[in-house]
């Protein structure tokens, strides 16, 4: 009798801590990620230089959409040789559970597709509500970077890779 209910009892705390583990564990989301590369436009107000990567179509990504018009920025100040990116983007999640957050990092490209910049940008921010459009606006940190490797992004024919998820 002793020994059936230390197997029940046993068997009770394995069974409630297993039920524990299955209803108060949070769900872990698994994150799309996709790759997106498009055509760059530069304009200058002296001294700052800039290349603009503006999405042509929208972006899905998992649950989540890119709108076509959002946009990475390298401002480069050819005066102090500092630079940082701006991302502004128009996004919603079709679908979530804990709010879905956008993830990017951006490759500015020569003509010749090599990597010349890449940066990690903040996270887009938190969307809680299913079809309702998110816009926000994230500065990377500043960064130095030299007039040569400004000059190889900003020829005609260079480009700007998405690496996104989501």
């Amino acid at each position: 009798m002793r020994l059936s209910k230390r197997i029940l009892s046993a068997t009770s705390m394995l069974l409630a801590a297993v039920l524990v583990g299955v209803f108060v564990a949070p769900a872990s989301a698994q994150a799309a990620s996709v790759s997106a590369t498009f055509a760059v436009t530069t304009f200058e107000f002296p001294p700052i230089a800039s290349i603009r990567g503006t999405l042509p179509l929208d972006l899905p990504v998992g649950d989540c959409r890119a709108r076509g018009g959002s946009t990475t920025t390298l401002a480069y100040n050819r005066t102090t040789g500092i630079a940082t990116v701006n991302w502004t983007q128009l996004a919603l999640t079709t679908s979530t559970i804990f709010g879905d957050v956008w993830h990017l990092t951006v490759r500015f490209r020569n003509p010749v597709r090599s990597v010349t910049v890449s940066v990690t940008l903040p996270d887009g921010d938190e969307m809680e509500d299913e079809n309702r459009l998110y816009l926000w606006d994230k500065d990377s940190a500043p960064f130095q970077l030299s007039a040569a490797t400004f000059a190889t992004i900003s020829q005609p024919g260079s480009t700007v890779e998405w690496l996104s998820s989501c």
